[in-house]
């Protein structure tokens, strides 16, 4: 944390997309477990398999989330060019 205000329109785009990658999370896995709970229900797969499913589906909301990572390894990039600009 710092008191650069230079970084607050980007604050604010990354919170809009963390925002929006949640509801991307909890809406894609809603539908998947209501899928797998009905193959389920109607005997298309086994618990092992819903199961096994069910933890692929953390995996996803995992890589989607990281998705995240790279908007804020540009925070470091806007640090590194604002340093360049001030020394010279």
């Amino acid at each position: 944390m710092n008191n650069r205000l230079n970084r607050i329109p980007f604050l604010l785009r990354l919170s809009r997309n963390t925002t929006s990658v949640i509801r991307q999370n909890i809406i894609g896995v809603m539908f998947y477990i209501a899928g797998m709970l009905t193959l389920l229900a109607w005997g298309y797969i086994t618990p092992l398999v819903a199961a096994i499913a069910h933890g692929l589906s953390s995996i996803v909301v995992v890589f989607n989330s990281a998705r995240l990572v790279r908007q804020g390894e540009s925070l470091d990039e806007i640090d590194i060019t604002l340093n360049q600009i001030s020394s010279t």
